[in-house]
């Protein structure tokens, strides 16, 4: 995912396999306005840890959304870390149960929260469902929601719209009965 920072520049997170020995870590790279690198930062922990989308937090720094196989309950759940606008950690937190969490995308909200979007195969009603969790900037939950029928659904992106109601992009894969 790409942003770009109130100084004009780009805030752009991902993953990296330069730490061999741990598999996956999260990247945060930070550009000046003209594209030139400023910094870079890894998180993450003695296992996989991937980052898929990020938000800029009212004081300037970031929030990051992923997956991690190193912490949390299960397989891998979600991954939430949270910066200042130097990119040093101030919290990590994980969402998730037993089985598969991810979070694909996350937003900030009209009342200055945020909601992750991803998928479940923790909670919910099938195989997988769109898995919604709302936080605040310290990273508490404030609701967590499942959306989904027979088959896997997966939430990809999010936004909000005018009337604060959440719209979700993702892909359904229906299961058709076998009665």
């Amino acid at each position: 995912d790409i942003k770009e920072t109130p100084d004009k520049g780009l805030i752009i997170v991902g993953y990296t396999n330069q730490n061999i020995s741990s598999g996956y870590d999260v990247y945060l790279l930070k550009t000046d306005s003209m594209g030139n690198k400023e910094w870079s930062k890894t998180y993450g922990g003695d296992d996989w840890d991937f980052g898929y989308g990020i938000v800029i937090a009212p004081d300037s720094g970031f929030i990051i959304c992923g997956e991690t196989y190193s912490f949390g309950k299960g397989n891998n759940d979600m991954y939430v870390i949270r910066t200042d606008k130097s990119g040093d950690t101030l919290w990590t937190k994980t969402f998730g149960g037993n089985k598969d969490d991810i979070a694909n995308d996350i937003i900030q909200t009209s009342d200055n929260n945020f909601v992750l979007c991803g998928e479940t195969n923790s909670f919910g009603l099938d195989s997988s469902d769109v898995y919604l969790v709302k936080i605040n900037l310290t990273g508490d939950t404030l609701w967590t929601s499942t959306v989904g029928v027979t088959g896997a659904e997966l939430g990809r992106n999010l936004i909000e719209t005018a009337n604060n109601d959440l719209v979700i992009a993702g892909t359904s894969i229906w299961y058709p009965s076998k009665d």
